[in-house]
């Protein structure tokens, strides 16, 4: 499909703000120096179809000449383009969403501003000034985003010792001025997240900036996030660039990974590394700043941390996730982020950051309060002296206790301790110190608080097939209490009680919700909060936790784990059957290895049994390779998306049965052969039938006191592929 850069029909409205900064582009340029036009596409009836063929339209020509575009659009199918300068030849063809879950984290303002739209990347293209699109599968709306950032000088800024050089906001010209809002952050980082930018590389340094200029003006003017999606973006030459704003010392909340943003750092390599290796400049860069990052917050790079997801299509809201520290973005959401090349060296690289200005102080904590027990601990790597010193509120030291090795354990027992508050510092030669506080433990007690409410998974599907039929609510008080659990609709109104008041003790509980009442009484679908409230006789406390009832999609079977589609006529075809609560839209794909080989089905039914066939063919019009391979259903509806996966086998050769042998004996006929694989075999001697079940491969050696002139094996497999052998007994 190619974008319509000509007039738009008079009855064609923008929605406001796009439409605001549609004529904002045309008639200036965006701030920073950076140019930006916005044109919608014009999609003709015959390409908003579910077809797996690509649809092209012909060549349009750019309002400007542009160097970086990037793509939204509307519907499940997939859009591709490809840029050309003046009347030379096309470039190759890019998929508009390489990085599908370069996003904000859902539920976030960022996100909503771009709610119905699928979110291209930002992707530079050098020089161009034509354009060609087109789109597979259903695509309603397109809508083009072409930018000129310019490429100029930029000053840049000296090292500093405590960290590696990295270029300000200010130094490579962030336009601050279209920043929508002021950062978040996270209490803590403890991971960090490498992305590639799936564009273009610079050739120079100047375009390096002029890269970063052109993503943040895309990320904001066009996806409406708040700013510039990474914390720190890597060039080819080594040079290191401030990403979102906030500070590059305090853990800023980026928009990189979705479900993953709080607690990371977001680093992103400027190129492609599909196949391509990283600089050897940009690798060092990019373990000096990890390094960096990561000491400051007293995190080990080859260690693990187990993180909650936010929500994305790969990992649902509540998911527990085991990430490495230095993670690649393909661990955390369906993308090949940052590239193969890139991602087979992040072992290589967090060993490197972990050798990196050793020693290092790794996961200080102190536990306990003034007038009991205080357990200082963490790592030292490598083993070395080292030493806890606390002092009180004027500095003065009142306690301090030295070792050695790689473990800090030190237990600073404080009875007769006067209460208050106190500093600590934990040292090892020239580690970056670990400082914290501690506090009186003859404070009055805590007042009543929940510390947490979740419901593990947010959105549960009680339809009763064994897939997220119940959510697991659990809590923490901070004091014994009564506790409650009701369900609440979008405008407050009570639907029903989850858990009535029961006594709970501080600490944490939990109760395994199955979208009833308590009475038994099925909560309808839709989207609400529970209300977490617990109170004593003076204190009363809630927290709300948002889920998702939706039954629409469920049931999901195969009517074989395995088939064979190569018309013999034996489970030629496979059997896929679900039951839909609700009409959907409904997307019927085959994946295998990663990405789908072959779409089923794809459009809208109403409620009720549903029931399909495939013929084993993929996308290519041939039937696809032997192997593994999973059913997805996806079903999409107001409540939002559901799918439900079940595996299928696809196997179209015969059971082998090799060195078949007939024998006469004295007493009978004896027969050996091997069997390539497990198989369900039959022997008959003459007309007798003897039938030996699923054998598994290897020899197999049976004997019958018959002298048949025949004998005949038949050997079937789990998919029903038959080999048949006939021996004449000697």
């Amino acid at each position: 499909m190619v974008v319509d850069l000509g007039s738009r029909p008079a009855a064609h409205v923008l929605p406001p703000l796009v439409a605001a900064l549609a004529l904002l582009a045309v008639a200036q340029p965006a701030g920073a120096g950076v140019r930006m036009a916005t044109r919608d596409v014009a999609v003709p009836a015959a390409a908003r179809s579910v077809a797996d063929h690509a649809r092209v339209l012909p060549v349009r020509t750019a309002p400007f000449r542009f160097n970086l575009v990037g793509l939204h659009w509307q519907g499940s199918g997939r859009v591709a383009f490809r840029t050309g300068l003046g009347d030379g030849a096309f470039g190759p063809w890019h998929d508009g969403l390489p990085e599908a879950d370069d996003l904000p984290d859902r539920g976030s303002a960022e996100r909503r501003r771009s709610a119905g739209w699928r979110l291209g990347s930002p992707y530079w293209t050098d020089a161009a000034t034509r354009i060609q699109v087109r789109v597979s599968g259903r695509v309603d709306r397109v809508r083009a985003y072409f930018l000129r950032s310019p490429v100029r000088s930029a000053p840049r800024v000296s090292a500093r010792v405590v960290r590696p050089s990295i270029i300000t906001r200010k130094a490579w010209g962030a336009d601050e001025s279209i920043v929508r809002a002021r950062p978040q952050y996270a209490p803590k980082l403890a991971f960090a997240v490498v992305h590639h930018t799936a564009g273009g590389q610079p050739s120079t340094p100047a375009e390096s900036a002029a890269m970063v200029r052109g993503i943040q003006a895309y990320h904001v003017k066009s996806n409406g996030w708040n700013d510039i999606g990474y914390n720190f973006l890597v060039d080819r030459f080594g040079e290191l660039f401030e990403g979102r704003g906030g500070g590059i010392t305090r853990n800023v909340i980026g928009a990189h990974a979705e479900g993953f943003n709080t607690g990371s750092v977001g680093v992103a390599v400027i190129g492609t590394y599909d196949s391509s290796t990283i600089s050897s400049a940009a690798r060092a860069a990019l373990v000096r700043l990890v390094s960096w990052r990561l000491d400051r917050a007293h995190v080990n790079p080859l260690g693990h941390v187990t993180r909650r997801s936010y929500g994305n299509p790969r990992f649902p809201y509540g998911t527990p996730v085991r990430l490495r520290r230095i993670s690649g973005h393909r661990d955390t959401g369906w993308t090949s982020c940052p590239g193969g090349a890139l991602y087979a060296r992040l072992p290589g690289i967090a060993r490197d950051v972990r050798a990196l200005g050793l020693p290092k102080i790794y996961a200080p904590r102190a536990r306990g309060g003034i007038g009991g027990a205080v357990r200082f601990t963490a790592t030292v790597d490598p083993a070395r002296d080292w030493k806890v010193t606390v002092t009180n509120a004027t500095g003065m030291t009142v306690a301090r206790h030295r070792g050695s090795g790689s473990r800090i354990d030190w237990t600073w027992k404080t009875t007769a301790v006067p209460s208050g508050a106190y500093r600590w510092t934990m040292e090892a030669g020239m580690a970056r110190p670990a400082t914290g506080r501690v506090d009186s433990g003859s404070l009055p007690p805590p007042p009543l608080a929940l510390t947490v409410a979740s419901a593990d998974p947010g959105t549960l599907t009680p339809n009763r097939d064994g897939v997220r039929d119940t959510s697991m609510l659990t809590w923490k008080t901070s004091r014994s209490a009564e506790l409650r659990v009701r369900v609440l609709d979008t405008v407050e109104t009570l639907v029903a009680t989850a858990v009535p008041w029961t006594d709970v003790t501080s600490g944490t509980g939990e109760h395994e919700w199955d979208g009833t009442a308590a009475d038994g009484t099925p909560v309808p679908d839709g989207a609400y909060v529970l209300r977490f409230a617990a109170r004593t006789a003076t204190e009363r406390v809630h927290r709300d936790v948002p889920v998702v009832v939706d039954r629409t999609l469920g049931s999901l079977e195969l009517d074989h784990p395995v088939f064979s589609p190569n018309h013999d006529g034996y489970r030629d075809s496979l059997g896929i059957s679900f039951r839909l609560a609700h009409a959907a839209d409904v997307l019927i794909t085959v994946v295998g290895g990663g990405s789908a080989v072959a779409t089923v089905f794809g459009g809208d039914l109403g409620a009720g049994a549903h029931s399909f066939t495939w013929n084993g063919v993929g996308t290519g019009g041939t039937v696809v390779p032997n192997g593994s391979y999973k059913i997805r259903v996806q079903a999409v509806t107001d409540l939002g998306t559901r799918r439900l996966a079940a595996d299928v086998g696809i196997d179209t050769k015969s059971p082998p049965v090799r060195n078949a042998v007939a024998r006469r004996t004295a007493t009978g006929t004896r027969v050996t052969f091997t069997l390539g694989e497990t198989a369900y075999v039959h022997v008959w001697f003459g007309d007798h039938l003897v039938r030996l079940g699923r054998l598994p491969a290897g020899p197999v050696t049976i004997r019958r006191a018959r002298r048949p002139s025949e004998i005949r094996i038949r050997a079937r497999d789990a998919a029903w592929n038959r080999t048949v052998v006939k021996l004449k007994p000697s």
